[in-house]
C-alpha cells in the first residue's frame, strides 16, 4: 500500500529530488528589481518640482508598462506610509496611470490618515486629466466613499470629487496629457 504525498513534502521538494521551492529566488528577483528601479525613484523624488516633471515624462514616454506600474506601486507606497509629500507630488504627475495603485491600496486601508494621503494624490492629479480620465476617477472616487475609514475622510474624497469635477470644467493644461489643439486626445480618435 503506498503512502499519500503530505503536502509538506512537495512544497519542499520531498525525497523525488526536486528542487526546493522557495521564496528565496523571488526575494533575490525583487531585490534587484528594487535595486535596479532605486535611481529612477531618486529621481522622481528630487526636491526640484521641474527635475521632476521632466523624470515623469521621460517615465511615460519611454519605459515599459510594467516598468511604469512598478514605479507607480513604490510612490503609492511611500505616499500611504506618510514617507514624503515629493512622492505625492510624483505620483499625482502620472495622473491616470496612477489611479489603479491609489484606488487599491485605498480600498485596503482602513487607515484613516492613509486614505486622506490617498485622496490628497487625486486632488493633485486632478487639473492635469484628460476628460475621459477624470469622468473614469470620479466613477471610482464615489466607490471610495463606500471605503473611507471616517467622515473626515468622506470629507477629503468629496474635496477630490470637486477638484476633478472643477478640473473637467476648464481646458486641460498644454503638456503631454493634452492633444495638439488642447482638447482631450481620445475624443479627436
Amino acid at each position: 500500500m503506498s503512502r499519500p504525498r503530505s503536502g509538506t513534502s512537495r512544497n519542499t521538494g520531498g525525497c523525488r529530488g526536486r528542487m526546493p521551492i522557495s521564496g528565496d529566488r523571488d526575494e533575490a528577483a525583487e531585490a534587484r528589481i528594487r535595486a535596479a528601479l532605486a535611481p529612477l525613484i531618486d529621481h522622481l523624488l528630487d526636491p526640484d518640482g521641474a527635475i521632476r516633471e521632466v523624470v515623469v515624462r521621460h517615465v511615460l514616454a519611454v519605459c515599459h508598462p510594467v516598468v511604469i506600474g512598478r514605479v507607480v506601486d513604490d510612490l503609492v507606497m511611500r505616499v500611504a506610509e506618510g514617507e514624503s509629500g515629493i512622492a505625492a507630488a510624483a505620483l499625482a504627475g502620472f495622473g491616470a496611470r496612477a489611479i489603479p495603485a491609489l484606488s487599491l491600496r485605498f480600498t485596503r486601508s482602513r487607515n484613516a490618515a492613509v486614505q486622506a494621503r490617498l485622496a490628497g494624490v487625486v486632488v493633485r492629479m486632478a487639473p492635469g486629466l484628460t476628460t475621459s480620465a477624470g469622468v473614469d476617477l470620479m466613477t471610482e472616487l464615489v466607490i471610495w466613499t463606500g471605503f473611507a475609514a471616517g467622515p473626515a475622510v468622506q470629507a477629503r474624497v468629496g474635496e477630490a470629487i470637486a477638484a476633478v469635477r472643477a478640473g473637467l470644467a476648464s481646458p486641460p493644461p498644454p503638456g503631454p496629457r493634452a492633444g495638439q489643439s488642447g482638447t482631450d486626445p481620445a475624443a479627436g480618435a
